[in-house]
């Protein structure tokens, strides 16, 4: 079909617009914030500096859900993961508001998360306390759908 890129370049080019609005719309009204995105690709952050992408690649995140037998190149010419960091303030739910977040995310046609296994996607290492008026979190999110990179 002669449509096919053109229809596909679209797409891709709605995607990051699409990004934002399922996150945002699926963020809990108050006392979360997102303070960072990063796009992954075989679970290595795209963009970052090597300092950055080791600290992350600490972490695996969960497998992406794409076909398989594609070829090495194809895999790494696409993007196929967000990393998202952010801070949720004290708050009667605690760390739960996270989850909640996570699962509201796993309603999202944009990604592959397991509501049931919060713990394949959020990396928490901050526990609250009376000092800290905000603590971080990091949700490690797999598209549905890879995205080529632009």
């Amino acid at each position: 079909n002669t449509a096919t890129p053109l229809i596909t370049a679209v797409n891709d080019r709605n995607f990051w617009p699409q990004l934002l609005e399922q996150l945002n719309s699926r963020l809990p009204e108050s006392d979360i914030w997102i303070t960072e995105l990063a796009a992954t690709s075989g679970g290595k952050l795209l963009g970052a500096s090597e300092k950055r992408a080791a600290e992350t690649a600490a972490t695996p995140p969960p497998a992406p859900a794409g076909p398989k037998g594609k070829t090495q190149a194809a895999i790494a010419n696409m993007i196929d993961g967000i990393n998202l960091h952010g801070l949720y303030l004290w708050n009667p739910k605690q760390q739960e508001i996270v989850v909640d977040y996570l699962r509201n995310l796993a309603n999202s046609p944009l990604f592959a998360v397991d509501a049931k296994t919060p713990e394949r996607f959020i990396k928490s290492n901050s526990v609250p306390n009376d000092s800290d008026w905000a603590f971080p979190f990091e949700l490690q999110l797999t598209l549905r759908k890879p995205v080529k990179m632009p």
